[in-house]
């Protein structure tokens, strides 16, 4: 629970705004659709899309990137909470 707990408050400090999670999203639908491809790591021959020369100003990438290692139980638990807060 520690990991979510950081990964939702990194979202809500002044450097972490909306534009940048719009532009992240604008970023992966621009190639081949809205796949999330921008998260992948690249194979032997293929260069990762977060590593790409026009994807490099993306903001937020990395804390997207970090919650991959959050599970579905870690979101249950989460709405969970934001439900009892509401």
């Amino acid at each position: 629970m520690p990991k979510l707990i950081l990964f939702e408050n990194a979202f809500i400090t002044p450097n972490s705004s909306i534009d940048h999670s719009i532009r992240l999203a604008f970023h992966d639908c621009a190639v081949n659709g809205c796949d999330a491809s921008i998260l992948l790591n690249g194979g032997i021959n293929n260069t990762d899309e977060k590593l790409s020369a026009r994807n490099l100003g993306v903001g937020n990438l990395n804390i997207i990137d970090g919650m991959k290692a959050l599970s579905c139980s870690d979101l249950f638990v989460l709405a969970a909470r934001d439900a009892v807060r509401s």
